[in-house]
């Protein structure tokens, strides 16, 4: 009976990097290897954490049967962190991407854990994303609480995509995956107005949206305001404060909220001296600390829109 054997196995393999060093990571081609991928075949290794995402990409070719990377410096490596997963591919001779190794990097370095510098827990954090990918939502760094929020292809009106929910009423929400570090909290975010409804930006939220902070476009023939809301449930909310507001496609807003002084406050554009809208919490209506530091999406459509569509987002750790 015959026996099955791969032309190409896949082996595991440790990557050892360390701060400050030139990364000196040569692959060595085996003598199989060595017949499918010649000298000169374009190579790179992609690095991703545990949700999947890309943190980075080095660029090598193959060289006197080994694969180099000469353009990697040591900044490169900073932030790859231990455990961050790692896959090499070779383009063959017949130019097919091929995966001969893959595996985990660790740090081959002295530790200090509660040194400022190699201690996380002293570094802010700051999340960014581009809503590029049609369709419903499904990268699991959004947390999805209600509904099924999309994003939905704006390019026949010439503008960038955008998430939202349905029509008819539809309402949705999502919280990302991960907390901040700290209460006060800074959000950066880029709109499409597509008709009435209400669309929000949740912050200082708990784990499951019960209870949080929200800044709130409402859009519409009649009603175009900027609300500061205070939510029960990922779509259930009560409004605290609201101003006369139009909100424009392409428009771009920043949410500051300070813990300190408990008031949260929103800019419009590259105007961060003047909020278009503030408010202090004077009543304690949301609690802080530990628990309490997600942010999030949702919205409440009309009966033919689904109200502002958000662009892009990045949030951070106030300074």
């Amino acid at each position: 009976m015959g026996v099955w054997r791969p032309e190409l196995g896949r082996r595991m393999a440790v990557m050892d990097l360390a701060t400050g060093d030139t990364p000196t990571y040569t692959y060595t081609l085996t003598a199989r290897e060595k017949k499918v991928f010649r000298d000169g075949a374009y190579a790179f290794i992609e690095f991703k954490n545990s949700f999947k995402q890309t943190l980075a990409i080095w660029e090598g070719y193959v060289v006197n049967g080994a694969v180099t990377f000469p353009d990697v410096t040591s900044d490169d490596t900073t932030l790859l962190v231990r455990g961050t997963t790692f896959a090499l591919s070779i383009e063959d001779v017949n130019a097919n991407v091929r995966i001969p190794v893959w595996g985990t990097v660790t740090r081959n370095e002295p530790r200090y854990p509660d040194y400022p510098q190699n201690n996380t827990d002293f570094n802010a954090i700051q999340y960014d994303y581009d809503f590029g990918t049609v369709g419903t939502v499904v990268d699991p760094s959004w947390d999805v609480k209600n509904g099924a929020p999309s994003v939905w292809d704006n390019s026949s009106s010439g503008q960038p995509n955008g998430v939202a929910c349905g029509i008819l009423f539809d309402d949705a929400a999502m919280l990302w995956y991960a907390p901040f570090r700290g209460d006060s909290i800074e959000i950066n975010y880029s709109v499409v107005n597509r008709g009435a409804g209400k669309s929000g930006v949740a912050f200082c939220s708990n784990s499951d949206m019960s209870e949080y902070l929200c800044v709130t476009h409402e859009t519409g023939l009649i009603n175009n305001n900027l609300l500061i809301e205070v939510g029960s449930s990922p779509v259930h909310l009560t409004t605290w404060k609201s101003v006369p507001h139009v909100t424009a496609n392409l428009d771009n807003y920043t949410i500051r909220y300070n813990s300190i002084t408990n008031t949260v406050a929103v800019y419009q554009g590259t105007n961060l001296a003047t909020p278009v809208i503030d408010w202090t919490d004077e009543a304690n209506l949301v609690d802080h600390g530990d628990g309490h530091t997600y942010y999030g999406l949702n919205w409440r459509a009309s009966l033919l829109a689904p109200g502002t569509q958000f662009t892009a987002i990045s949030a951070q750790d106030a300074a």
